[in-house]
């Protein structure tokens, strides 16, 4: 996942750059020879929808990231989109989050990421990327 964050950083930079806010996302995937790669970054119509891209024929669906204007998690619709397209993990970037450090308040573009039980599809990990750093984000953790 490491090696998507710069794409993922990306979107969110061109988030905050649209006044529309439109969601931007890829599927993440992982061809018969097992090098992973990412569909091409789409545009939502608007900042609430986006129709995720599929992954080459052959190629199997293993994650998958999209903006968020707002929201820091994911939303239920976003976990029942994850769940119908079987994938491992989710991210959500989100430009200029609250976030508490140091207990202070301050705005950082965040990517907040779930990670799946393949049995059951719930939630089996949450972490949150800030800047560079990774941290396990309970917290955040929205049923």
């Amino acid at each position: 996942m490491q090696e998507f964050v710069n794409e993922m950083q990306t979107a969110i930079n061109d988030v905050k750059n649209d006044p529309e806010k439109k969601e931007r996302g890829f599927m993440i995937c992982r061809d018969q020879a097992g090098s992973t790669s990412k569909t091409e970054t789409i545009i939502g119509p608007d900042e609430n929808s986006l129709p995720m891209p599929d992954c080459p024929e052959g190629a199997e669906r293993v994650g998958m990231f999209h903006s968020h204007s707002i929201f820091v998690a994911p939303s239920a619709q976003d976990r029942q989109v994850a769940q119908s397209k079987g994938v491992g993990f989710q991210c959500v970037g989100t430009p200029m989050a609250n976030i508490e450090e140091n207990g202070r308040v301050r705005q950082r573009d965040v990517i907040y990421c779930e990670l799946y039980d393949k049995e059951s599809r719930d939630v089996k990990s949450m972490h949150l990327l800030v800047g560079n750093k990774i941290n396990k984000a309970p917290i955040l953790h929205t049923p």
